[in-house]
């Protein structure tokens, strides 16, 4: 096995398969589940870690929060901008890898969910 198999994984068919069960029914659920126990305020904002397609993100903006996100797929990234838009949400997103984001920003909530 490659020593940096998940730069392919995640851009391949094979992630697409694998995750195509997971909607945004599925994230608002999870969001709110998180939400509900870690009673943020207003004003809040959050991380996506490994953000993928944006499906938490657009969840945790809609509710009004000030999200951003990383991923290291570009091609995820691209998705979740294009989600973004046709929803109106800002996108604040940027590639990087989870084992190395160097954070100078404070977040009031950081999230990595099915990575």
């Amino acid at each position: 096995m490659k020593k940096d198999w998940f730069k392919i994984w995640f851009e391949s068919d094979y992630y697409q398969q694998a995750y195509n069960h997971r909607d945004e029914n599925d994230a608002k659920v999870l969001c709110e589940l998180i939400l509900n126990f870690v009673q943020l305020s207003k004003n809040a904002i959050i991380l996506d870690a490994a953000c993928g397609a944006g499906r938490h993100y657009i969840n945790f903006a809609q509710k009004g929060f000030s999200v951003f996100g990383f991923d290291l797929s570009k091609n995820l990234l691209n998705v979740a901008k294009r989600n973004c838009e046709l929803k109106n949400i800002q996108a604040n997103f940027f590639c990087a890898d989870i084992r190395k984001v160097f954070l100078k920003s404070k977040f009031d909530l950081i999230t990595n969910l099915f990575t």
